[in-house]
């Protein structure tokens, strides 16, 4: 597992990286302190997760999450911030896989990362892993479906309300 984090606080990502190393000491982690470093680390070898903390001037952030994505989209994408503001989220959501509360903790990283990577590891065709890894967002599911899972969930929903939902589509 590579890693890279990127973190100009560079005591807080000591910490961060000697709690992920606590946890998994056979991870390779890789600390930077900013966008041109982090993009010579992720240029130096394949990397399963790169977690950046976003810092001002956030557009900066935002630039260096669709460059990984557009670089590198089977590469597992985090942000972790303190405070965003809700148009810098939304702009921030077309690129980062997870966007985690600052500072997170380590065992919170570990199993997004983990799980993450069994996800991949199920996925053996890498032109899969970069599509789905480039899309701006998964599909929604159709009206339909919604609607059927709804009727379904209620329990004095009967056969009549799920065949009105059916014979709607």
């Amino acid at each position: 597992m590579r890693l890279v984090l990127v973190d100009s606080d560079h005591d807080a990502a000591d910490e961060r990286r000697r709690s992920l190393r606590a946890a998994r000491p056979n991870w390779d982690i890789t600390v930077v302190a900013d966008s041109a470093a982090a993009m010579t680390a992720l240029s130096a070898a394949p990397t399963d997760a790169f977690v950046a903390v976003l810092g001002a001037p956030i557009a900066e952030s935002i630039a260096l999450f669709e460059s990984v994505k557009a670089q590198w989209p089977a590469t597992l994408r985090v942000a972790l911030a303190e405070f965003t503001e809700r148009s810098a989220a939304l702009r921030l959501e077309r690129s980062v896989h997870r966007l985690l509360h600052q500072p997170g903790d380590a065992l919170t990283l570990t199993v997004l990362i983990e799980r993450s990577t069994t996800l991949r590891e199920a996925v053996h065709d890498p032109d899969v892993l970069a599509a789905v890894g480039g899309m701006d967002a998964m599909p929604r599911p159709p009206v339909t479906i919604l609607a059927l899972e709804k009727a379904l969930a209620d329990p004095d929903a009967g056969v009549i309300a799920v065949a009105a939902v059916i014979n709607r589509d």
